[in-house]
């Protein structure tokens, strides 16, 4: 935003140079502080892509897990029934009487 003043001052070449070179060292720094926000906006959407990647993978290997567990168990036959276990005969206990 540029002030306009009725009166204008009158600087000195000193104080000219010194504003001059405010502003170019404003400006570099403005430059430097966009450059770096840009390097730090590529840095998140390059992780950002690569997670996402991560992501889709392990959900591939979890789909291919099950898919795999389940044409493993399709070809495996089926268990024969289990016979039910037949009771042991209690031994009996014979007490001696004197």
């Amino acid at each position: 935003m540029v002030r306009n003043h009725d009166k204008r001052r009158q600087r000195s070449p000193q104080e000219l140079l010194r504003r001059d070179r405010n502003t170019l060292a404003s400006l570099r720094d403005r430059r430097s502080q966009q450059q770096q926000q840009q390097l730090i906006e590529q840095q998140y959407l390059t992780s950002r892509i690569q997670h996402e990647a991560n992501l889709q993978q392990q959900i591939r290997l979890s789909l291919y897990y099950v898919r795999f567990l389940q044409q493993a168990m399709a070809s495996t036959e089926p268990l024969p029934p289990t016979q039910p276990r037949h009771m042991m005969p209690r031994q009996q206990t014979t007490t001696q009487h004197p």
